[in-house]
This record gives structure tokens, sequence and C-alpha cells, in this order.
């Protein structure tokens, strides 16, 4: 049933902390410096751009189709109202436990739609 599944999930969930070691000093030492107060620094930043380089997928298009399409006056269509917003493409836990509220919370960041508007060389609009 359901709880059972549940109470399997919390189990191994608590065995993985406590082999890593978690539960062995559960309140750390006043002079260790908050976590809070590294969030969002330059190395967070490299890491998080890095970990979004190293999960890019780029699909193979063997010459089969170049977009734009030659000849063809196109523009790129990009769907969804979360292609310009940072809160919905960064989640939860970027700047507090809820994630940010608004693109102006970032003080750097590119959305989908401002990346490819950037490279772009035909027009680009937000399908909503």
């Amino acid at each position: 049933n359901s709880m059972d599944r549940i109470d399997d999930s919390v189990r191994r969930i608590l065995e993985l902390k406590n082999t890593l070691g978690l539960f062995d000093d559960p309140i750390p030492p006043v002079s260790m410096p908050s976590l809070t107060d590294t969030v969002g620094s330059d190395q967070d930043y490299d890491m998080s751009l890095q970990a979004a380089l190293d999960s890019i997928t780029i699909l193979k298009n063997n010459n089969m189709m170049t977009i734009p399409l030659p000849g063809k006056d196109v523009g790129i269509a990009i769907g969804g109202p979360t292609c310009d917003s940072l809160v919905s493409q960064t989640g939860c836990w970027t700047f507090h436990w809820q994630g940010a509220f608004s693109n102006e919370e970032f003080s750097r960041g590119t959305t989908i739609l401002e990346g490819i508007n950037e490279i772009s060389t035909v027009p680009v609009s937000m399908l909503l």
C-alpha cells in the first residue's frame, strides 16, 4: 500500500543520511559560517553555470534541415511564459526556501528567451 511505500522511502533516505554522517553532529559549531551566507556567491554561480553547461543536450541534425529554412522568412517561436522567467528556470531553494518571486531578485542570469534573442539573426517571439 501507499503508506508502506512512503515508509520504505523515508527509511532509505534516513539510512543514507546516517551513512553520510549527517546525524553525527546535528548542531554545527557557532564559529562555523552559515551556509546561507554563501548562497549566491561567485563560486555558487560558477558551479551552477558549469552544471548547466554539462547538462545541455544537443541534437544531431545531419544537415537534413537547417534552421532557419533557406529562402524562408521565418522566425523562432519559444513556447510558454516560463521561457522568460528566471524564477521558473531556477526553481525552489534559489535564494530562500520557496525560491525567488520575480526576475528582479536575480543579480545575473539569462532566461532561455533572452539567450536565444542574443544570438538569433531572425525574429524571436514568445508564445503564451
